[in-house]
């Protein structure tokens, strides 16, 4: 089961009410019987059950419903207050697909006008949420224009990859970083090691989006770095970011930390990498 729980402009995580006499709305009434006592609705019962907070069917910009938990609900007048906690790992559901599952739901979406999508209310449904959720929700898949991409993540857990410049001069950096993903285990590559695909842009692209950490040199300012900087951002990959003169970064990333290294002394950069790849 779960509690379907709706208001006109969606919700917020933190504190808030409706009223006692909108619960069990567009409820069966033996769910209805099963979640009430002699003291009224068993308002304890109702915040072990996981929740879809919606806003109702309304206007014409984005909406989005959230999965969570009711917290503390307990009676304030005529209202029910309780708070707001979003699940985390569950992304937030354009309303299209929460009206295209409205079956799968148990939301009805019969009438002439106002429908249960269009009122503020609290229903318990005998749906597995979850279920629903994970066997029936499309998930949005990536169609870049510049370069050929899986379309949902293939992360391997291992793999760290290199983004810097192919230089000689660079070279012994490549492998003190190296000896900084060997001493934890991982696997350490970069681009120009990787021939998977025709174009260049594809390996590169495919190399950070497999990878569970992007290790960047900015060292020279080289523009394909910061590029490859600005993908790894974007698809939210965990970055690291090393320079051999803080000059280097930007403006706009100086906000984030790096790690300054000498290149008369690439076995600190090692030790360093070692800690941070540890974490």
């Amino acid at each position: 089961m779960y509690n379907l729980i709706m208001q006109y402009v969606g919700y917020q995580e933190g504190l808030e009410s409706i009223s006692e006499s909108r619960v069990f709305e567009h409820t069966d009434a033996d769910i209805q019987q099963t979640f009430t006592t002699n003291g009224g609705t068993d308002l304890e019962a109702l915040s072990r059950l996981p929740t879809l907070f919606s806003p109702e069917l309304q206007g014409v910009e984005p909406q989005f419903a959230r999965v969570g938990r009711v917290l503390n609900p307990r009676r304030r007048g005529r209202d029910v207050e309780f708070e707001v906690v979003f699940e985390r790992g569950v992304p937030p559901i354009a309303m299209e697909e929460i009206t295209r599952l409205a079956r799968h739901l148990h939301i009805s979406t019969s009438g002439k006008s106002l429908t249960e999508m269009n009122r503020n209310h609290w229903a318990v449904k005998d749906v597995d949420l979850f279920r629903v959720l994970y066997t029936e929700v499309q998930p949005p898949t990536r169609t870049p224009n510049v370069f050929r991409m899986p379309a949902h993540p293939q992360i391997q857990r291992n793999l760290v990859s290199v983004m810097m410049p192919f230089a000689p001069a660079y070279t012994p950096v490549f492998h003190a970083i190296q000896n900084a993903c060997i001493a934890n285990q991982l696997a350490c590559t970069r681009a120009d090691n990787t021939w998977i695909n025709p174009a260049v842009i594809d390996d590169v692209a495919n190399l950070i989006d497999r990878s569970a950490v992007v290790i960047f040199d900015c060292s020279g300012k080289n523009p394909n770095v910061f590029y490859e900087l600005g993908l790894a951002h974007a698809w939210g990959k965990e970055v690291i970011i090393v320079t051999s003169d803080p000059a280097d970064i930007p403006f706009d990333l100086r906000h984030i930390r790096f790690i300054h290294y000498d290149m008369n002394n690439l076995a600190l950069l090692s030790t360093q990498l070692s800690v941070k790849l540890r974490k």
